[in-house]
Parts: C-alpha cells; structure tokens; sequence
C-alpha cells in the first residue's frame, strides 16, 4: 500500500485522475471497478480517499472524518464515508475523475475527461430523480456516483463549505448527494447519462443500449454484479503471464509471408490458438505455452502443441484445462459488439496478467483469412471493430503488432 500525504498546490495533470472514496468495506468494489476501468484505460491514475488507512495496490490519500455528517433522514445504506467527496479539493489535482467503488466501466473515458468543466460535471439521474428535482427545487437532480471536478475552481469557492452550509430541509434524504444539488445550483454542467447510467433503473425516453453505455452505476443493495475479480479463475495463468514478454501467435495467411518464428520463440511466453498447428517454424515459431482454444482437438492434436497450459474460452465446450467464464467474454462482446475472438481474449488476459510487453504475429484482421479455414467460411467476429481497438493499444505502448 502506497500512502499519500494531503498537499496543496494544483499540480498539473495531464493524465486522467480518477478518484475513489471508500472504507475497508467497499475496497473490494474499488478493486473491481478499477479493473474494468484500466481494461479501457490503461493510463489512467487512481487514488481511493479514506478516511483510515485501507489496503490498495494504488495510491490512499487518507482524510479524517473527525465530525457525524449523515443526517437523521438518510437512508441506511448511506455511509459516513460518502461525505469523503466534499472534501476532495484537499487533493493536489487540478482535475479529476470521481467514480463510486460500486461501477462498472465498459468503455474509454477520454471524450470524457478532455471536457471542460467551470466547477462541476454530472449526470441527470434516472426518472425518480425527477421527484427529488422537484423536492429540492432545481432545474435537474444529479447523481454524484461520477464526478468531473475542477478542483482549482472549487478551491475558490470554497466547495466544502458551500456544501456543509445551511439548505432547505428535503422531504426526501438528505446526504452528500443532495448537499451537493443544493450548494451547487447553477453551477453543474450536465453531463451525457451514459458516462452514469444506474443498472435496472427506468430512464424513460433517456434509455441506453447497453452496449452504449460508458460507465454502469450499480446503485441500490444488490451489488452482486461487483462481486466478481476478472480472470479470477485462472490465477496460475496470470501468475505464470505476469511480468513475462508474450508471443501472441494468431492464425492470419499473412503469417508464412514473414520469417519471424526466431523472434517469436525468443518471447518467454508463447500463445497459439485452435487449429493453428506450426508447420512452418521459420515463420510461426515452434513453441507453445499456453493454448487458447474455441473448438475441441483430438487427444493427439492437442498433444502436438506440448503447451504447458490449454484454456477454454468457449461455452459449451470442453476443450481446454482451465475455462474463461462466460461474463468475461459478455464483457469483451459489450465491448466490441459482436462475440471477441479468441486472438482479442488472448490480448485482454495478458493485459490484465500484467505481461511485461505483448507482441503479435499473424493478426491482419481478415486482410487474409485464417490458413486452415475452408474457402468462403464466414466469420462471426467484428475484425474490423477489433482492429480498431487493437491499434489504439498499439498508439499507448500497450501492444506491438509485427
């Protein structure tokens, strides 16, 4: 655990800040959401505020609640802990990114993050957010689960204590939320719902397609969808990833055009897919630590590429050792639009393995078609939404393609 000094200043940040507040309850949530959120932003910083000391691989910026902030009204699953977002001026930042523990992030944030905000942006609730409009009387209730702040100008203003002030007495709950309706009336800019959009809610007119959604709020008492780590089941393969440079081997004709397979074979790591047989060292390599498959091999086919592991990432079938499970591929396919491949699962393990550097060999993205397919088979994977994810990892350093 990484602790973080309370500092004054505005320092100058050009990567996206994303902060979150919890106690040693929710930090499960925290780890969770941040792993969805580096999956699609893979630069992005993250600090969690508490206010004790908590156990996080990333930065903890402790700040004292030496004062009961909850009103009496309030619901109970509202936590003393909340009221950590009105004291987040205290951060160094001029600039960030405020999520609750309890989201799921499905999409890049930096549309979001290079917008300009004078104070605050946020996004209009769900439809019972409209009572609570009308009960507060302001032009629309916001949900403060995600938060663009402009620390600088809310330093000026003096945002924490604008927000602790006197206001007029709600019919509804009263917590941090509602402080922050009040206080900064006039003063939100209101953000597209996609970048909060509460799961199970009714948006009326507003309704998303889920796979239009940025960041899903997981509001309410059921959290079990922040129940789970990704990749949780395949904790030997990310160890053995983990730190590792990687070969991942894809299937593409374009593949015997290249003599690569001394470069490939120098990685310490060496990934292959289903019937991508080596019959060709000079150009695949020769090596095979983990094979990845979405079809069953015979006893002897899958002997023949002497891997050290065989994963299953397809449903319904039983063709490898150790099994992706089917929420990590509704992820990927909420991503892209249509079912990942099994090329584009590979990268997103490595990625949250931790390789140390991932190359690719015979990935050209349908420019020619996989050698052992039958003439005129039709793929039902989005190459091309693939490719464009894939070169953006490229652009970041994330990924290498050969």
């Amino acid at each position: 655990m990484r602790m973080v000094r309370q500092i004054y200043g505005g320092i100058q940040n050009k990567m996206m800040e994303v902060v979150y507040v919890s106690d040693e309850k929710y930090m499960p949530f925290v780890k969770t959401s941040a792993a969805s959120l580096l999956k699609t932003n893979p630069d992005a910083h993250i600090t969690v505020v508490s206010p004790e000391p908590v156990e996080t691989d990333f930065d903890n910026v402790v700040i004292p609640l030496t004062e009961q902030y909850r009103k009496r009204k309030e619901h109970e699953r509202i936590s003393q802990t909340t009221y950590l977002k009105l004291f987040l001026t205290e951060l160094p930042y001029k600039k960030i990114l405020f999520i609750d523990p309890d989201t799921i992030v499905q999409k890049p944030l930096d549309e979001l993050w290079n917008m300009e905000v004078e104070y605050l942006g946020m996004c209009e609730g769900h439809e019972a957010s409209k009572i609570q409009a009308a009960d507060l009387g302001v032009e629309k209730y916001v949900n403060s689960g995600v938060m663009l702040m402009n620390l600088e100008n809310l330093r000026k203003i003096d945002f924490t204590k604008k927000c602790l002030a006197e206001h007029p007495e709600p019919k509804l709950w009263c917590h941090e939320e509602t402080l922050i309706n009040v206080a900064m009336q006039g003063k939100i800019k209101y953000l597209p719902v996609k970048y909060n959009y509460c799961y199970n809610r009714d948006y009326g007119d507003r309704t998303l397609d889920a796979e239009d959604v940025a960041i899903w709020h997981i509001c309410g008492k059921n959290k079990s969808l922040m129940s789970y780590e990704p990749y949780e089941e395949i904790y030997e393969i990310k160890s053995f990833i983990k730190g590792k440079t990687v070969a991942i081997v894809g299937n593409a004709r374009s593949i015997f055009d290249k003599q690569n397979g001394k470069d490939i074979d120098a990685h310490e790591v060496i990934i292959r897919f289903n019937r991508g047989f080596v019959t060709v060292p000079a150009a695949q390599g020769s090596r095979t630590d983990i094979l990845m498959l979405a079809c069953e091999l015979s006893i002897d086919e899958k002997a023949s590429y002497k891997s050290i592991y065989s994963v299953n990432r397809s449903m319904g079938t039983r063709c490898g050792n150790i099994s992706i499970k089917n929420r990590i591929r509704r992820r990927l396919r909420a991503w892209i639009g249509k079912q990942p491949s099994t090329g584009f699962m590979a990268i997103d393990l490595c990625r949250e393995a931790g390789a140390a550097k991932i190359d690719l060999y015979g990935f050209d993205f349908e420019k020619t078609p996989t050698f052992y397919n039958p003439e005129g088979y039709v793929t039902w994977h989005d190459y091309a939404t693939e490719e464009t994810i894939v070169r953006d990892l490229e652009k970041r350093g994330i990924v290498r393609i050969n």
